[in-house]
C-alpha cells in the first residue's frame, strides 16, 4: 500500500491543463505574423498622419504609403534623401530586425505544429527572439528617424519637435503575441521536465517495489 511519502510529486491543476494545450502557441505565432500585414509604424505631424508602413512593408523595404498630400510628400522625400554620409534617413530598403522577427515567427509556427523532441524549447526561443527583434525595430526607428529630422541643415526641415515616429496598436499586439508564445512554451517546457522527473520517480519506485517484493 502506497504511503504518504510515496504520493506523486507533481499534481495537475487547471493552470497546467491550460498550458498543456498544444495549439495555443501556434495561434499566438499565426496571429502575430498576420498582424505584419497591418500598419506598424506612422510618421506623424502632431495628430495628423503623414505616412505609414506595414510590418511586412518595413521588412521588405516597400514604399511608405503617403497619407497626406503636398508638404508631407516633400517631407518624406527629404527624409529618404540618399546621401553618402547620411545614415540617419528613412530609406526604402529591407529592415533586418523586421525580417528576423518574421523568420522567428515562421520557425515557431512550423515547429509548433510538428512532432519534434525539443518543440517547446525551440518555440520559446523563437518567441523571445521575435519579441526582441520587434522591440529593437521600435528603438531603431525612434532613434534613427528622429535623428534624421534633427540633422537636416535646412531650418524648414528641422521639425523634430513636431514630427514624430509612432508605432500602432497592431505592432504592440504583435509583440504581445510573440511574448505570449514564448511564455506558454516556457510553461509547457517546465511541465514536460516535471513529467520526465515524475516518470523517472515512478520507474525507480516500481523498481524498488519489485526488489523488496
Amino acid at each position: 500500500m502506497q504511503t504518504e511519502e510515496q504520493e506523486p510529486v507533481f499534481l495537475t491543476n487547471s493552470t497546467d491543463v491550460f498550458f498543456r494545450k498544444r495549439y495555443i502557441t501556434t495561434w499566438a505565432f499565426a496571429l502575430g505574423l498576420l498582424l505584419f500585414l497591418l500598419p506598424f509604424s506612422q510618421v506623424k505631424c502632431g495628430t495628423a498622419t503623414l505616412a505609414e508602413n506595414s510590418g511586412l512593408g518595413i521588412a521588405m523595404g516597400w514604399q511608405w504609403k503617403i497619407a497626406m498630400i503636398g508638404s508631407s510628400n516633400e517631407l518624406l522625400k527629404a527624409l529618404k534623401k540618399d546621401e553618402p554620409d547620411n545614415k540617419n534617413s528613412l530609406k526604402e530598403k529591407p529592415n533586418v530586425f523586421a525580417i528576423v522577427a518574421i523568420l522567428a515567427g515562421l520557425i515557431g509556427l512550423v515547429i509548433s505544429v510538428i512532432e519534434y523532441k525539443n518543440r517547446s524549447l525551440v518555440t520559446m526561443s523563437a518567441g523571445v527572439l521575435g519579441a526582441i527583434m520587434l522591440i529593437a525595430l521600435l528603438v531603431q526607428f525612434k532613434l534613427v528617424l528622429q535623428s534624421s529630422l534633427s540633422d537636416k541643415g535646412d531650418k524648414e526641415m528641422n521639425m523634430s519637435s513636431i514630427i514624430t515616429v509612432q508605432f500602432t496598436i497592431w505592432y504592440f499586439i504583435s509583440v504581445f503575441l510573440f511574448g505570449t508564445a514564448a511564455f506558454t512554451s516556457f510553461k509547457k517546457y517546465k511541465l514536460e521536465l516535471q513529467d520526465a522527473l515524475k516518470r523517472a520517480y515512478d520507474f525507480e519506485f516500481e523498481r524498488q517495489q519489485r526488489i523488496t517484493g
